[in-house]
């Protein structure tokens, strides 16, 4: 058995591809110096690219002219996936239109399957960046982009975007069960087909008739907007990830500029607290994984959810479920019944649950459990659990002084 490939191995033939295919082009001299200064201009945003050295080019003919520091292994994959990822689009974005579609498509005809894997778990998919360059290759001038074409290609990325992140089926009838249910209020989606092309052969997945042309922009606008809400919603249920930010993270500038005139907003709700919910719950699920099964600590994070006291009764709507990825690898959904929870609620119910859930670790685990899911926990995230009121600070002082009365009343 082979060893396994890590972080540091991944980044550093990325990052090789990318120089290497840049100075076909032009030279490996240019290659190196664009590649560095996008490293330095994003650098303030992703520390972990600090453990990315990129080399003059009289190195590479001695094959070293990238090394990556083996510190990187020891950050979350998610954090350098981010930093990756946003070299790659803020390289591509500097290229010609084919240009940057050639290079992602090289970097992915190139990587062996273990390292696309590992990127895949990073949240760097090369077939959805691949996608996004093709679209930016057909993007049309801004004065062309007719409501028509706004419709089509916002409903067309969130089909693919589902079907990456879930499967086709799934993308298919989430994407047409909100055009449907939207039609009610606003009619003109019947100009709007979602074909399954598994069963409609030749049709298009999304059909546009141009006489949605002639309806008022900011009506259309409204209409997206709810649709998009929806199966962001779904894709949520479902799979526990939304896909609002990331069918954002997949436009251009032309089409980000008409969906402004359009009225079009793609940011979750600040007020939606069950996104929060939902990431303190994956986080948790995660950092319990690291010491168990992942079977196991689904079924131990639903012990502590399920048995919860009243001041967290709001617990008793979530639960976390296993389910199987496309690659047939087992992954897990978190579950919430309910639509709308205040801000108190969430407070009470996220402090109520850490606190029980220290208490009932092991004494190896008990001291560093809070500060592992602080620096786990998105900092969006994080900074919105504060903004609540979660003091995990005092949250972990508080068990500590409560363990401390208990060892001292034994004694």
């Amino acid at each position: 058995m082979g060893t396994a490939v890590t972080t540091a191995e991944v980044v550093q033939e990325v990052v090789h591809i990318i120089i290497e295919t840049i100075g076909r082009k032009t030279s490996d001299g240019y290659a190196v110096i664009a590649v560095r200064g996008a490293q330095k201009n994003i650098l303030p945003s992703h520390p972990c690219l600090r453990y990315l050295e990129i080399h003059n080019a009289r190195y590479i003919e001695f094959g070293e002219s990238i090394t990556v520091d083996p510190k990187i292994n020891e950050l979350k994959l998610l954090e350098v996936g981010r930093g990756l990822q946003d070299l790659l689009t803020r390289i591509t974005s500097a290229m010609r239109k084919s240009a940057g579609y050639f290079l992602i498509k090289e970097i992915r005809d190139s990587l062996p399957a273990d390292r696309q894997k590992l990127l895949l778990e990073m949240g760097v998919d090369l077939n959805l960046l691949q996608f996004s360059q093709e679209m930016r290759i057909k993007e049309p001038d801004l004065l062309a982009i007719l409501p028509r074409d706004v419709v089509r290609r916002m409903l067309k990325a969130a089909l693919t975007l589902l079907e990456h992140q879930i499967n086709r089926e799934f993308a298919y009838h989430a994407v047409s069960a909100q055009v449907l249910l939207a039609r009610e209020q606003h009619p003109f989606l019947e100009y709007v087909t979602i074909n399954d092309i598994k069963i409609t052969l030749g049709a298009e997945e999304v059909a546009v008739d141009e006489r949605i042309d002639t309806i008022e922009p900011l009506k259309i606008g409204a209409a997206l907007n709810q649709v998009l809400a929806g199966i962001d919603t779904l894709a949520q249920e479902h799979s526990g990830n939304p896909i609002l930010e990331t069918l954002k993270a997949q436009l251009t500038l032309d089409y980000m500029t008409k969906l402004e005139e359009f009225g079009v907003t793609l940011i979750v709700p600040a007020s939606d607290m069950t996104v929060v919910l939902r990431d303190v719950i994956r986080t948790l699920v995660f950092l319990l994984t690291q010491v168990s099964s992942q079977e196991y600590a689904i079924h131990t994070l639903n012990t502590f959810l399920h048995d919860s006291d009243d001041r967290s009764a709001i617990l008793h709507f979530i639960s976390v479920k296993n389910v199987l990825g496309d690659d047939g690898a087992p992954n897990f959904s978190v579950m919430i019944d309910i639509q709308h929870v205040s801000e108190n609620d969430t407070r009470r119910a996220i402090q109520g649950l850490l606190e029980t859930m220290v208490r009932s670790l092991g004494e190896s685990l008990r001291g560093s459990f809070i500060e592992k899911f602080q620096t786990s926990l998105d900092k969006p995230t994080l900074a919105r659990i504060e903004k609540i009121g979660v003091n995990l600070h005092m949250i972990a002082l508080h068990v500590q002084l409560r363990e401390q009365w208990m060892t001292g009343g034994k004694g």
